[in-house]
């Protein structure tokens, strides 16, 4: 609450007109000058009307370049082929049942397929444990290309992989990267680490990337 400061060497000779005039002036409310404190909160909203921009940009830009490029998930399935994580690798790749789904690959037995995927991965690690032991694999990906609609790769590529679908619609891009593997043994002293590199395919449907198995 604000209170006028009154004058201390005022006369003592007032007229009346003057002391009704001041008494008047006295009685107006008086405007609080809030402009700062206005202009403080403008600045402060405006701040974080930017902050909340920025992270959705951030997000966005994320998401596209996350769907844009097929090699983090072709990364996964491939190390998870390596050490026979089914559900990765039924995730990841053309084996999926709702991709198959989407392809409309009515005669898919996602449910026979997954099992009999299952059977060989656990009849190999044991045979691989037997023979090597335990080892780790490393897995990069390399000179990944992308061909869109519209381009001669990407028809050669509904030709190649023609079994994977009955329809193609869906199929907004392929890819083609080269991936090495790297293995390391447990046991170093008896078995040296090995080195594989092979091309390997990605599809791209409805803006998530599957490697083509």
């Amino acid at each position: 609450m604000m209170f006028d400061n009154i004058p201390e060497n005022e006369t003592q000779n007032e007229t009346q007109s003057e002391t009704i005039s001041k008494t008047q002036e006295s009685d107006k409310p008086k405007k609080n000058d809030n402009s700062g404190s206005a202009k403080a909160f403008f600045t402060v909203a405006v701040i974080a009307v930017l902050s909340v921009a920025i992270v959705l940009c951030v997000v966005l830009i994320k998401n596209l370049t996350s769907a844009s490029s097929p090699d983090e998930t072709l990364k996964k399935c491939v190390t998870a082929a390596y050490e026979f994580d089914i559900d990765t690798y039924a995730r990841y790749s053309t084996m999926n049942g709702s991709l198959r789904e989407l392809l409309k690959d009515s005669d898919y037995d996602y449910e026979a397929e997954y099992i009999s995927t299952k059977a060989q991965f656990d009849e190999m690690k044991d045979s691989l444990e037997k023979e090597y032991g335990k080892y780790k694999t490393t897995v990069e990906i390399n000179n990944t290309s992308i061909y869109a609609k519209n381009t001669k790769e990407y028809a050669d590529y509904l030709n190649d992989f023609s079994g994977c679908y009955s329809d193609s619609s869906k199929i907004e891009a392929f890819s083609k990267s080269l991936v090495t593997v790297y293995v390391e043994y447990e046991n170093a002293d008896e078995l040296p680490g090995e080195e594989e590199e092979q091309e390997i395919y990605g599809v791209l449907i409805d803006g998530a990337w599957y490697l083509v198995i």
